[in-house]
This record gives C-alpha cells, sequence and structure tokens, in this order.
C-alpha cells in the first residue's frame, strides 16, 4: 500500500493572497496568529488510520509518522504515514520564531515615535524588565482556543492602555485597602479616585457590590464567594477615619460629586458603607490616562499549562484526581524585555495641581511589581516585572544634561554677541586647561582663536565686557607658563584693557 500524505496545513485566504504569504518573509507575529495562520486543512480528507474525515476548512489534526511492522498471523503490513504537525502546534510554533530584520525595525521605530510623543507632551515615562513571561489577551477569541494581544495594524505584542490601567488601579486599591499588611499607612481610597477616578458599585469593595445566592448555586460555593468579597467591604468601612482626616482633599472631593462641606462626615459614612443609592450617583474620571505599552521582545514564546480538572469546569462531573491531564499550548512575550509604563495626567483633575503624582505613580507600580504583575495570569506568576534601574539611571542622566544644555544656550542667548564671544573662547580655554598643564606653542588647540579674541577686546567699550575679557586674559596668562614672548602678548593685552 502506498504512503499514506495527508494534505499540508494552509492559511484560509483566498488562492492568491495564500501564495503571497507563502512567498512573504518577515512576518509580524500578530499577523500570522491572526490573519494568515497555517492552521487548516484545504480538502477533505479520509486517513486510512482515522475514522473521522477531516473536513476542508477544519483545524489540521496531528499525523505522526508510523513504520508499521508486520502483523503475525493473518494481519498485514499497516501502511506508513507521513508526519504533519497539527494546525494549532504549527501555528504557535512560526508565531514563535525570531523577528525578522524588518519587524525588529518596525517594533524599534514604533517604541522610539511613542516615546518622542511622550516626552513633547510631558508623559511620566517608567522603564521596566519583565522577569516572568508575559500572557495577555488570552481571553480573545481564536481556534487555537487561546489568543493573544497583538496591536493592528502592525501585529506587534502589546498591553493596552485600558490592561495597564486595570492593573495599576487594582495595585492602588491593594494600597488603599491592605496597606498596613505591607507597611503602607499613608495611602487611602480617596487617592485611588482622584488618580483613577470613582468606580460604579460594581466594584468589589462595595457591600452593595455582593450578589444574592444564584438558584443553582450550592450554599458552599456561595460561602466561598462571600468569604473572597467579605475582606474587601470590611476594609473599605474601616476608611471612613482615613477620609475625614484628608479634610481639604475630601472637601474637594464632595464639592465635585455634589456635596456640600457640612456633609462630609454624613458621606464619608454613606461611602463606606457602599450605599448603592449613593455610589450610583457619583460618576468621574481620574486625572490619569495610560498608554499602551510594547515589550521591546525580538520572539515570542509558547508556554504549556497543563490542567486537570477538565472533567469537573467544562463538564461539570465531580471533582476528583483521575483526571485526564490536556497540555495547553499557548503565546508568551518572554522574560527578560523591556516595557515602558507612560503616564500622562490632567493636572486640572487632581485636588491641588502641585501635587507629585509622579512620585504616587511610582509607587503604585513598585507595589504592582512586587505583588501583583501585568497582564493574564499573575497568581501564577506570569507578568512579573521590576523597574529598569539601569536605564532610568541613563535617562535621567541624559535629561539633566540636556537641561543643563538648554539652560546654558538659554544663558548664552540672553548675552550681547560680544560677551557671548568671551564666554566661548573663554570655555574653549577652560577645556584645554583641564587636558593640557601648560601651552605649547603651535600644538595649543586655542592658537586658532587667539587673534579673533584679541580683536573682540580691542573692540569692547562696555565696563562689564571688559571684566569679562580681563578674567579670560588672566587665565591664558596663567596658562601660559614659560613662553616669555606669549605672556608679554596676553599682559599687553591686559594692560590696554584695563586702562
Amino acid at each position: 500500500m502506498p504512503t499514506e500524505i495527508p494534505p499540508k496545513v494552509m492559511s484560509a485566504v483566498p488562492n492568491y493572497l495564500r501564495q503571497a504569504v507563502e512567498r512573504a518573509r518577515g512576518l509580524p507575529p500578530g499577523h500570522i496568529f491572526n490573519l494568515y495562520a497555517p492552521m487548516w486543512v484545504s480538502e477533505n480528507f479520509q486517513s486510512q488510520h482515522d475514522r473521522e474525515p477531516e473536513e476542508k476548512w477544519a483545524i489540521a489534526k496531528d499525523i505522526t509518522y508510523k513504520r508499521a511492522q508486520e502483523a503475525k498471523g493473518k494481519y498485514p503490513a499497516k501502511p506508513e504515514r507521513h508526519a504533519r504537525n497539527s494546525g494549532k502546534t504549527e501555528t504557535l510554533n512560526l508565531v514563535a520564531k525570531n523577528f525578522s530584520n524588518e519587524v525588529k525595525g518596525l517594533q524599534e521605530n514604533l517604541i522610539k515615535r511613542q516615546l518622542t510623543l511622550a516626552e513633547s507632551t510631558g508623559a511620566y515615562v517608567l522603564p521596566c524588565q519583565l522577569t516572568a513571561p508575559l500572557a495577555t489577551g488570552l481571553g480573545n477569541e481564536h481556534p487555537v482556543e487561546n489568543g493573544f494581544a497583538f496591536l493592528s495594524p502592525y501585529g506587534l505584542p502589546y498591553i493596552a492602555g485600558s490592561g495597564v490601567k486595570g492593573a495599576l488601579r487594582r495595585a492602588a486599591e491593594l494600597m488603599a485597602l491592605f496597606g498596613e499588611e505591607y507597611g503602607i499607612e499613608d495611602f487611602c481610597m480617596l487617592d485611588v479616585w482622584w488618580l483613577f477616578g470613582f468606580e460604579g458599585f460594581g466594584a468589589s469593595y462595595w457591600s452593595c457590590s455582593i450578589r444574592k445566592q444564584k438558584k443553582d448555586e450550592d450554599d458552599a460555593s456561595y460561602r466561598e464567594y462571600l468569604k473572597k468579597m467579605t475582606p474587601y467591604v470590611e476594609a473599605m468601612k474601616e476608611q471612613v477615619s482615613k477620609l475625614i482626616s484628608k479634610k481639604e482633599d475630601f472637601q474637594k472631593f464632595a464639592k465635585k460629586v455634589g456635596y456640600q462641606d457640612e456633609d462630609l462626615a454624613q458621606l464619608a459614612q454613606e461611602l463606606t458603607e457602599g450605599k448603592r443609592s449613593i455610589v450610583d450617583k457619583i460618576s468621574f474620571r481620574g486625572a490619569l490616562s495610560f498608554w499602551d505599552a510594547f515589550p521591546a521582545c525580538n520572539k515570542m514564546a509558547v508556554e504549556i499549562l497543563t490542567p486537570h480538572y477538565s472533567h469537573y469546569y467544562q463538564s461539570g462531573d465531580s471533582p476528583h484526581d483521575s483526571g485526564q491531564p490536556i497540555p495547553n499550548s499557548f503565546l508568551v512575550v518572554p522574560q527578560g524585555c523591556a516595557l515602558n509604563l507612560i503616564i500622562e495626567c490632567d493636572k486640572t483633575r487632581l485636588p491641588d495641581e502641585s501635587l507629585n503624582w509622579q512620585k504616587l505613580c511610582t509607587r503604585i507600580i513598585e507595589f504592582a511589581s512586587k505583588w501583583q504583575g501585568l497582564g493574564s495570569k499573575t497568581a501564577v506568576g506570569y507578568g512579573a516585572f521590576g523597574f529598569d534601574d539601569k536605564l532610568i539611571e541613563k535617562r535621567e542622566a541624559d535629561k539633566k544634561e540636556a537641561e543643563e544644555k538648554a539652560a546654558e544656550e538659554a544663558r548664552l542667548n540672553s548675552m550681547t554677541e560680544t560677551m557671548r564671544q568671551i564666554e566661548v573662547f573663554g570655555k574653549a580655554l577652560q577645556d584645554e586647561m583641564a587636558t593640557r598643564t601648560a601651552y605649547v606653542v603651535n600644538e595649543s588647540k586655542i592658537n586658532s582663536e587667539l587673534k579673533g579674541f584679541y580683536a573682540v577686546c580691542e573692540a569692547l567699550t562696555i565696563p562689564a565686557e571688559k571684566d569679562a575679557a580681563i578674567e579670560v586674559l588672566n587665565k591664558l596668562f596663567d596658562y601660559v607658563k614659560v613662553n616669555s614672548k606669549k605672556k608679554k602678548e596676553v599682559r599687553a593685552e591686559i594692560d590696554k584693557l584695563s586702562q
């Protein structure tokens, strides 16, 4: 019997486009995963080994190579078959390949443009680095079961700004509600509301958010739900003293939501108790806006989780330890990638425009890096990150240097033309004196500038400019240690200006 050759996997696009995709090199990972995934069979295929046929445009099955042994007795030898990876495996492996130079360049330029825009708008940039694989967008619908977040039309992995905001808001809420457990005492829910906005009764810390027991829900499950919710509700009730202690800020908050000063104590009590009639009335956005974050990776990776209780979660069977484990593959961004968290602030939405919101953001991000993470599956360690201290120091140094350079340019521009020429020559002399101990004829870099500087000195009439020129010439006189002719020349210029 001839070798069984199954049809190869292909992307579900028209023939003319499929041929172009097959010839293309360096597609972004998101385009492979979402648009041109080679995971489908192109024709009906009835395997000689499998009972169920593959259908056209169904996800390809895994067909392994087997050389059958001669059967003993009356059974003939089984036919050979070629290997074919399943559509899911093939797609994930292709997406996880190293990025081409074109894709790397696209990613680098995208990140550079974002940083340039952040600098021009005054946004706060905190360089971070992934210390664990990052999984994000796994809930997106996809034929391989687990999706991934790729930014269209670039096809590059990213964390949406809304996802960054959600993660950091959650961290801020933990800091406010359970701060004492983490050694944090100067942070409360009022800070969360100013920065992130006021969230309605859907938040987990309101007593009005606790749902009633469902009809088909057993008592044990409902008790587990209450056990999970109760700590947040109780912690919220303890916020009343913190709200009142920040009287001035809380007054501004009360006015913003339509309450008068005399109602502060009552508002604090009703808020912390989570009365729905109050919580529903309040709605406003916070001061912070969060930008999309792009991991600077040069490849994706494939991770595997092996759930052992799918019979319980999916089929509703009773839980036990003898379930069949089913490996589940999904995409991640590898650890070690750089990641910029960029935050913009509308200061008019803060209780005080002088509030150091950047410091607060740094504290929240630091807390999230230690106790939470970004993206999905953070409970099992995915999405862990930390500050990129070296890059932060470098950017701070670059920023300081740029500010000093700009200040120096502004100072020079405020001077007269002659005073600026004196400053420029004095700086050149100072630089040379820092690298050379004494003036050397025909070797000194300032030789070519001396004649022009003398001409500037001879034309000076303003006393302040003369004094500045004399100060520079005195330094030059001391610098010329042994050349008597040059020292006399410099002394003559000093004497002229001193008259």
